[in-house]
């Protein structure tokens, strides 16, 4: 939900073509038109083409994404610019970065029944030179369905509650087909065997389910199950409803676990009870298991997701209710932990060391789309828009501090494909990773325990079996030093592992290279305390980390 009033009275939006083809040159018509509130000069018309399209621009009509603008009135003056000055509550809460064209009424008035139509992507037939060539604007590279928005002030005094200006809450869409289909994958879950069709842009094309699974058991007779706990719907700032991240997550990628966390800044009450119901709509314990939760954000603090074991839960703020006044979080913690809630923190945001309770905070995100987390050398490093400095905010930063964390890996999704993820909001980014926990009950109650035990590893987005365990105990397990410690490990996946490390107390103290597609093997730990954990890098670039084992004299 954004901060801004929304009314049927701020006129009807329709767009055209109503799909495209994924390779197809894009050129579309925005056109608005006015119902019950005239524009007055001064005013304003704000256009938003969706986070996945590419930014529009002004400047060069040759170039992809060039706007034009005409209005179906004669004599009305208009301007364009892709920024409103003076309007500092038009946020990110409110609209999509570099997304949104502003049509600016110098003189004239529009009344019932005038249109403004916005051109956005110049067709090859529209070039004014006869030589001149027409860089086309691309389609964008993700499959579905893609939503438009406008929104006015009607006279440019910013009156509107909010963000100054009010939607109107006709938000037409174009369907972005997919193209032929370039690779197969198959995959085991819950449900069963998936073949996977993806087009060269790794759009899923089809997925065919068989009832018959291979789900992989570890020799401790515990369970292996994948799933993406980080993934944002139109709720906040993300594309679609929670209704379609989950029918990707089970029908289209085939995960066994899901979490949708919207922002609880941008999330309404209502849409939190609506997040719960879609919830218990989509879980069940022998398929496909949901796990409620929400994002917080703090300045000076990060970014945390909260997760509850059952199918509902408190929504506790950061913020009072659409205002900037912040909720300390310290405030939260005792109802939290009444009803059982953990915590995970995920990295990019900084601020690791200013907020931690060992009861509730259990996981770390050691990698998302935004890249990884782990260490400062780790590749691959942070997505390029990430200008800011991280030391003393990895992963292993929290060990170092005495965190005793679980790792995991998920997309921070904003494009409705959790668990297959590679875009953020308005950019491309590395492809989500996932969360792999051992269960000896996969169902929500299982997954959750596994979850909170730390019981968990994390991959940079491969499906990799990691079987593995200290003196008989599970990644994220508190054990005595003993005589001999040692860490037995069995991997297996389609794609060759390059090798295998052993990390203790930071540094990599042991390492084989394995160069195979399958290995098991042994590493002696001696006796000396502090935390252990496997990192695994395989050949295609992917690597996976094993939580730590914490041994203590």
């Amino acid at each position: 939900m954004t901060f801004e009033l929304s009314s049927t009275a701020a006129g009807k939006l329709s767009v055209t073509p109503a799909s495209i083809g994924i390779d197809d040159p894009v050129s579309i018509a925005l056109t608005w038109t006015v119902t019950d509130t005239q524009i007055h000069t001064g005013g304003c018309i704000r256009f938003q083409v969706p986070q996945s399209f590419v930014s529009p621009q002004l400047t060069s009509p040759l170039q992809p994404a060039f706007c034009r603008v005409e209005c179906s009135k004669a004599g009305v003056v208009l301007s364009m610019s892709l920024t409103r000055e003076g309007n500092p509550k038009d946020s990110a809460y409110v609209t999509i970065w570099g997304k949104s064209i502003y049509v600016n009424i110098i003189s004239g008035e529009l009344v019932h029944g005038d249109t403004v139509t916005l051109y956005y992507g110049l067709a090859a037939s529209e070039k004014t030179e006869p030589f001149a060539y027409v860089e086309p604007t691309p389609a964008p590279f993700f499959t579905g369905r893609h939503f438009f928005s406008v929104a006015i002030d009607p006279d440019g005094t910013r009156q509107a509650e909010f963000s100054g200006m009010i939607r109107s809450t006709d938000c037409p869409e174009i369907i972005v087909n997919p193209g032929p289909v370039t690779e197969t994958k198959e995959i085991d879950s819950l449900r069963g065997t998936a073949t996977i069709s993806f087009d060269k842009k790794g759009n899923p094309v089809s997925t065919m389910w068989q009832s018959k699974t291979n789900h992989h058991f570890c020799k401790t007779g515990h369970q292996i199950c994948f799933g993406d706990i980080h993934c944002h719907s139109m709720f906040s700032d993300g594309l679609w409803s929670p209704d379609e991240c989950y029918r990707f997550a089970k029908d289209i990628i085939g995960l066994d676990f899901c979490a949708v966390t919207d922002h609880v800044v941008q999330m309404s009450d209502d849409e939190w009870n609506q997040t719960l119901e879609i919830n218990k709509k989509w879980h069940s314990d022998e398929s496909f298991i949901t796990l409620v939760g929400y994002e917080l954000n703090y300045p000076g603090i990060g970014d945390k997701n909260i997760y509850y074991p059952g199918e509902s839960g408190l929504l506790l703020r950061d913020r009072e209710w659409r205002t900037e006044n912040l909720i300390d979080p310290h405030t939260h913690v005792n109802n939290w932990l009444k009803q059982g809630a953990i915590m995970m923190a995920h990295l990019h945001a900084g601020n690791l060391s200013k907020f931690y309770v060992p009861e509730l905070c259990r996981l770390v995100e050691i990698y998302s789309n935004w890249g990884n987390c782990e260490r400062k050398s780790a590749k691959p490093t942070f997505i390029p828009s990430l200008r800011q400095n991280f030391d003393g905010q990895w992963a292993a930063n929290a060990l170092e501090l005495g965190w005793k964390i679980a790792f995991t890996g998920n997309s921070d999704d904003h494009m409705a494909r959790p668990g297959w993820s590679g875009w953020h909001r308005v950019e491309r980014v590395y492809h989500g990773g996932l969360t792999a926990v051992y269960t000896n009950e996969p169902t929500r109650k299982g997954i959750f325990s596994a979850l909170k035990n730390r019981n968990t590893y994390a991959t940079s987005g491969s499906r990799i079996i990691i079987e593995t365990t200290m003196n008989g105990t599970l990644p994220g397990s508190e054990l005595r030093s003993m005589d001999s410690l040692h860490i037995h490990y069995y991997l297996k996946d389609s794609c060759p592992i390059e090798k295998i490390e052993l990390i203790h107390n930071g540094q990599t103290v042991q390492a084989k290279v394995i160069d195979s597609s399958e290995s098991s093997g042994e590493f002696l730990c001696g006796q000396t305390s502090g935390y252990y954990y496997l990192r695994i890098t395989q050949r295609n670039g992917h690597h996976a980390w094993t939580s730590p084992w914490y041994v203590h004299q």
